[in-house]
């Protein structure tokens, strides 16, 4: 599907009588996009909920929340055809994160993980 195909599915939708997916293909076309914000704990969340809640929002289809895991390598770890391997220059072969400095401090850094909440604002 290209973009003008989507686009022309969000117009239909845009005319539906279904308030919610209306309303939702409207903002995709309006470019009235969700916002999102860090989630520090679980109360920011319990708080937006309650606000968009009285608000009069379906929670179902106007709140979400997403956690980003970053891992960019994960080493070898007994499965050798899941491994990366490198020849050296010296004959040895070596598992990529032994054989780059580089990989070798992605696999021992820290691992990134963000929680983020996605909502409209209006």
């Amino acid at each position: 599907m290209d973009e003008n195909t989507c686009f022309y599915g969000f117009s239909c939708i845009a005319n539906s009588d279904d308030k919610i997916a209306s309303d939702l293909a409207k903002r995709l076309l309006n470019r009235k996009l969700f916002k999102y914000q860090d989630v520090i704990d679980n109360k920011m969340i319990d708080k937006m909920r309650n606000k968009l809640t009285k608000r009069g929002y379906d929670l179902r289809y106007y709140f979400a929340t997403d956690e980003v895991k970053q891992r960019p390598y994960q080493p070898y770890k007994g499965d050798e055809l899941s491994a990366i391997w490198i020849l050296m220059n010296n004959g040895k072969i070596l598992e990529l994160s032994e054989a780059s400095n580089i990989v070798h401090s992605l696999v021992h850094g820290e691992n990134k993980n963000e929680e983020k909440m996605f909502f409209p604002i209006d």
